[in-house]
Order: structure tokens, then sequence, then C-alpha cells
């Protein structure tokens, strides 16, 4: 393989067999070539450590891989329970359990997330309530109720 300063790299056999590179480059003195500069290294060796190189590239996968798999057990593990806290809250909720509440004392995202399901159900349970009581009101006064009980949770 030359290069493109006049540098080649030859392979052969040596006189024992075993693959050499031979690695030759000329030796200049003003721009004249006065001679040859060759070094020649065993391939065997090079191969070796070529060869080792990547299967420590490939076990580096392999642990990277099962840090990440262990890293995204762990967080789906740690982020699961509150999440079924809610679903399992939602789910009495759809049951008409306009009662149920969620009490926790968290001071994160789930804690706000669970603040907001409590205050919903506060809200739906004096809906709830109050289309109770108006039900057994003539329908003039039922539209009224409904109406007041809107305006008050919009405000």
């Amino acid at each position: 393989m030359p290069s493109r300063d006049g540098a080649n790299i030859v392979s052969h056999a040596g006189a024992d067999g075993r693959r050499v590179l031979d690695f030759a480059a000329p030796v200049l003195f003003q721009n004249k070539e006065v001679g040859t500069v060759h070094l020649g290294l065993f391939q065997a060796p090079l191969t070796a450590v070529a060869n080792l190189a990547l299967w420590l590239l490939a076990l580096l996968t392999l642990v990277t891989a099962a840090a990440v798999a262990i890293g995204t057990y762990v967080m789906v593990d740690r982020l699961t329970p509150p999440l079924r806290v809610l679903r399992n809250s939602l789910q009495e909720l759809a049951k008409g359990h306009y009662d149920y509440r969620i009490a926790s004392g968290r001071r994160d995202v789930f804690g706000d997330i669970y603040a907001t399901f409590d205050s919903t159900a506060a809200a739906l349970q004096q809906r709830h309530e109050a289309l109770l009581v108006s039900s057994t009101k003539p329908p003039t006064e039922m539209k009224t109720q409904i109406t007041a009980t809107n305006e008050a949770a919009a405000s």
C-alpha cells in the first residue's frame, strides 16, 4: 500500500513462516532519496490485540446494555406504585365513590397529581350531592340549581 509520502506497507511471510508487516519509508536528504528504512512487525501479536479490543468492545456493549436495562427496571419499579394508586383511585371514582380521597403527604409531582385528584373528587362529590338534592325539586328549580353549581365550580 503506497502512501502519499512514499511509505509502503507490505505483508509477507518471514523465514520462519510467520506473517510480517513490513513498513518501508524513504530516507530523504535535501529532497534526494538516500536510502530506505524498513520496520518489520509480526502480524500475530497485532491481530491478537485487535481481536482482544473487539472482544472488550463487545463486553463493554453488553455491560452497558445490562446497566441500562437494570436502570430502566429500577425507574419503572419506582414509578409504578404511585401510578397504581392513581389508577385505583380513578376506578373508585368511576364506581361512584365520590368521597374517596388519596391521603398522601408526598412533595413531588405525584403529590401534586394526588392533590388535584382530591380536589376533582371533592368537586364531583359536591355536584353529585347537589343533583341528588335538586332531583326532588320541580324541573325549573333543578335547572337553576345545576347552573348555580356549575358557576360555583367555575369560580
